[in-house]
């Protein structure tokens, strides 16, 4: 079925359905997630698994080596010709599959805010805020440096539904994608080029009900990915605000929220 050995890298922030995917296209032993890796080094370090302690570890050792994920990884992956790595949080990880094979694909999923917090709630099963759950989002993009991650994809998921049952229809979708047997979706985005950067922070929401509008899509098109690095610029420059305190904490509300 494969030539060649295909690296898949799926990036993303917390509750965009990586690991969903992951599991509903390949089975164990074909696939690794970021946070099983990092969790077994907490396991070394006798530390309580957590998100902090998560946050912690994971950028002591990116400044240790930035690529030591990437490196275990293709270990693991030995006499396997389709694999996929979920959920890396620096971009060096990514730039190390890039610089070393040939066929390597960076899927960058995304999903409304609410959506995702929803996810988290329940997978976690805790009562975590809204407001802590921006913290972990500002934690994965302004620390981790997660967008750079995202900036490097050339497929595009939105996984805005409710339902695994579509869910596990699409991710067989995404597989053909990836391995060249089936063509993305067409793009009908919003048209970026007329929206300045400054409307975009004051009409945040409006971005996020873009996504909202679809289901489950994938796009490779360089419309898509335009729109995306200007969603991410702003996506970033709002965390920005809001963890120096000049963003009000209510403009992150949400029906429902906690």
């Amino acid at each position: 079925m494969f030539k060649e050995k295909i690296y898949n890298i799926f990036v993303g922030q917390s509750g965009v359905g990586k690991s969903t995917y992951s599991e509903f296209i390949v089975d164990n032993n074909y696939r690794i997630a970021s946070s099983t890796i990092l969790k077994e080094e907490l396991v070394k370090r006798c530390l309580e698994i957590n998100h902090d302690n998560f946050h912690k570890v994971g950028m002591e050792k990116i400044m240790e080596d930035p690529a030591w994920q990437a490196k275990q990884v293709v270990e693991r992956a030995k006499n396997k010709n389709f694999f996929i790595f979920d959920g890396p949080r620096s971009s060096y990880e990514i730039d190390y599959f890039l610089q070393n094979y040939s066929k390597v694909n960076v899927v960058g999923f995304f999903a409304p805010k609410k959506l995702r917090y929803q996810r988290i709630i329940q997978r976690e099963k805790n009562d975590m805020s809204y407001l802590s759950f921006i913290e972990r989002c500002a934690d994965e993009v302004l620390d981790a440096g997660l967008h750079n991650c995202l900036k490097k994809a050339n497929v595009i998921v939105i996984n805005g539904g409710d339902s695994l049952e579509k869910a596990r229809v699409h991710a067989n979708d995404l597989k053909k994608v990836l391995i060249g047997e089936l063509i993305s979706d067409s793009n009908d985005f919003i048209n970026y080029d007329k929206i300045s950067e400054s409307d975009i922070i004051q009409n945040f929401q409006n971005l996020e009900n873009e996504l909202s509008k679809f289901e489950y899509a994938i796009f490779n098109d360089r419309q898509i990915k335009d729109f995306i690095q200007v969603y991410l610029k702003v996506e970033e420059t709002i965390l920005k605000m809001f963890r120096e305190g000049s963003l009000e904490a209510n403009f992150f509300d949400i029906t429902g929220a906690k």
